[in-house]
């Protein structure tokens, strides 16, 4: 992998691989990022997702269920799996249309609150509270 990506970014002026980071190096990268791309063929991106949408940045993703339960059906930034000429549509479209791009970030910022430490404590203990309160003697 690391060979195709280091020939990626001689090839490709817009391409840099940086290779494995730390958990902070990464955070701090995508912070200074305007977009985030997620290719996810299958389950696999979600924290990755999640970071994005508590920072506040726009992402592209992949239709699969996993992005969809975090970014919200409704997220204009979906392209069909494995649709290059879709993704790269998308991507074109975030950097020269200022709409589009402020309609992503506000869908994100619209999802910002679910991420939070809080709020997934809070209702990670109203289930907890309604489970068992439902369960049976015998469960």
């Amino acid at each position: 992998m690391n060979k195709l990506a280091s020939k990626y970014t001689t090839r490709l002026p817009r391409y840099q691989w940086l290779g494995k980071k730390t958990h902070a190096a990464t955070l701090q990268a995508l912070s200074r990022s305007h977009l985030m791309v997620i290719t996810s063929l299958m389950e696999g991106g979600a924290h990755a997702v999640t970071e994005a949408i508590a920072i506040g940045i726009p992402v592209i993703a992949s239709s699969i269920p996993g992005n969809r339960g975090l970014l919200g059906d409704d997220y204009p930034g979906y392209y069909p799996v494995g649709n290059e000429k879709a993704l790269a549509t998308l991507i074109s479209k975030a950097e020269t249309d200022p709409a589009f791009y402020k309609t992503l970030e506000k869908s994100v910022r619209a999802r910002r609150k679910l991420v939070q430490p809080h709020y997934e404590m809070r209702t990670l203990k109203t289930l907890l509270r309604t489970t068992i309160k439902n369960a049976s003697p015998e469960d």
